[in-house]
């Protein structure tokens, strides 16, 4: 009999104002909604200069596993874009031999550093689209509307 009943449902839910942050080395965050923060970015001193990630959260933060995973990966970004700044200032301003550098790093800071050069990137930003703020429920969740809620981020 299930088989039977017309499901037509249509994603409806368009979420208003998508808070978006971006994460700063202390710590700290730059918060705000998503209209607003062009206007911020740009009065930001070398902003986007180098690389850019944008990560859109996509799912429910009412789960705890959701906001761990999301502050890894900002972590894991932070983590590669300040040891290749602390990298780069190194090489410049430091006027140690290359082989004194090598006795003091650890073996983790060598595979990290090789894997820093392989980036194809020296420094980068890093934006938040939280949208998963706004998806306080899973029914919001399913009932997103993909396409609106894509144009708007955009």
């Amino acid at each position: 009999h299930l088989s039977q009943i017309n499901h037509d449902v249509e994603p409806n839910f368009v979420p208003s104002n998508i808070q978006v942050y971006v994460p700063k080395p202390n710590g700290d965050k730059i918060v705000a909604p998503i209209s607003e923060m062009i206007q911020r970015l740009k009065q930001k001193q070398n902003f986007g200069q180098d690389e850019v990630t944008i990560i859109v959260t996509g799912l429910p933060q009412t789960s705890e596993t959701v906001k761990k995973a999301t502050r890894k990966l900002v972590q894991a970004y932070m983590q590669r874009y300040n040891l290749q700044q602390q990298q780069q200032q190194a090489q410049k301003y430091n006027s140690e031999s290359e082989e004194d550098n090598k006795r003091q790093r650890t073996s983790s800071e060598e595979d990290y550093s090789e894997q820093a050069k392989n980036a194809n990137t020296n420094t980068g930003d890093i934006i938040v689209i939280d949208l998963g703020s706004t998806l306080t429920n899973y029914k919001r969740y399913a009932m997103l509307d993909i396409e609106k809620t894509g144009a708007k981020i955009g």
